[in-house]
């Protein structure tokens, strides 16, 4: 935070800036697809993942509740970017608050239900590539939750 406690200018228009892409996302496929395909899509992938890394809250908050929109998706064509969210790192980060591992930042309460809310929307989509997941929990927790215990606590 600036000492004058007004947030840098960067977090400024990127809270915003998700808050728009989140609702785009969240409308019709088509204009989902102008977000997230192509070069734009994995840029997108990229900023979300930074943005859920960063500690700011209003910007984790934000990055959660599109990350949220995204495991909702069911078409075909809107799917891959689930795996470039999965490459980037943001299915783990958004699991690391779920569990409360976040490195750097302190999780509140709410990060933490936007957090499960989209690994529960990502477990129950059936349109979903359901190796993301078993990849996700894999890379989070390897053995330890080969029985399922973690993807029971998600999806309640």
């Amino acid at each position: 935070m600036h000492r004058c406690g007004n947030p840098p200018l960067g977090l400024q228009v990127c809270v915003p800036a998700l808050r728009i892409c989140g609702n785009v996302i969240a409308g019709r496929d088509e204009w989902s697809r102008s977000i997230l395909q192509g070069e734009v899509g994995a840029s997108f992938a990229s900023i979300l993942s930074w943005s859920l890394k960063t500690g700011a809250g209003a910007l984790t908050m934000e990055a959660l509740w599109v990350l949220g929109n995204l495991c909702l998706l069911r078409d075909p064509e809107l799917t891959p970017i689930l795996g470039q969210l999965a490459e980037r790192g943001a299915l783990c980060a958004a699991m690391d608050i779920v569990v409360g591992e976040v490195a750097g930042f302190w999780a509140t309460a709410s990060m933490e239900r936007e957090a499960t809310l989209a690994i529960r929307n990502l477990a129950m989509n059936d349109a979903a590539p359901q190796s993301l997941l078993v990849h996700l929990v894999g890379l989070w927790g390897g053995a330890d939750y080969k029985d399922g215990s973690l993807l029971t606590m998600v999806a309640r």
